[in-house]
């Protein structure tokens, strides 16, 4: 990728798509839940442990054409796009855009916001390949003994009050 910035958040094609005047951070997380329950006799017991999604947070420098960069990552908050978080030495694909955040700091001048957009890994699960399925809207009636059948209405006027 030579010419090309090393670190940032990247379409689908690997195209740029917020242009910013830095990336001052990323960050990045990767967390192991293990489920632990209470059991008899005020014990507890852990088990199964899950691996949750990634998240990211990349911190971007923007000074000039802030009201575009503005917009532009408000509209990839907002959206289903998927977008990929690249460093130099590691790619993490297929991540939705989930938070957006901006300040101005006093030390970074007057005309220097600094933009945090946070990052969530979607997890992409092929379709269920069903065959020989069957629909329960098309089956027969099926009688399955007598039923005696009432007029609802006249039930709970017969019925004398308590």
């Amino acid at each position: 990728m030579l010419g090309q910035p090393q670190w940032g958040i990247f379409g689908s094609t690997g195209a740029t798509v917020f242009v910013p005047d830095a990336v001052i951070s990323v960050e990045y997380a990767h967390d192991y839940k293990v489920s632990d329950y209470p059991q008899e006799q005020g014990a507890f017991q852990s088990y199964n442990k899950v691996q949750v999604p990634y998240q990211h947070k990349v911190t971007f420098a923007v000074g000039a054409a802030r009201a575009a960069f503005l917009n532009a990552i408000e509209a990839a908050v907002a959206s289903l796009n998927l977008y990929t978080v690249v460093t130099p030495e590691i790619s993490y694909p297929s991540v939705n855009l989930t938070h957006v955040g901006y300040r101005r700091v006093a030390n970074n001048g007057v005309t220097t916001i600094l933009v945090d957009v946070w990052c969530e890994e979607i997890r992409i699960i092929g379709a269920a390949n069903l065959s020989n399925t069957r629909s329960t809207n098309g089956a027969d009636a099926q009688n399955n003994g007598p039923v005696q059948t009432q007029n609802w209405q006249s039930s709970i006027e017969a019925t004398p009050p308590t």
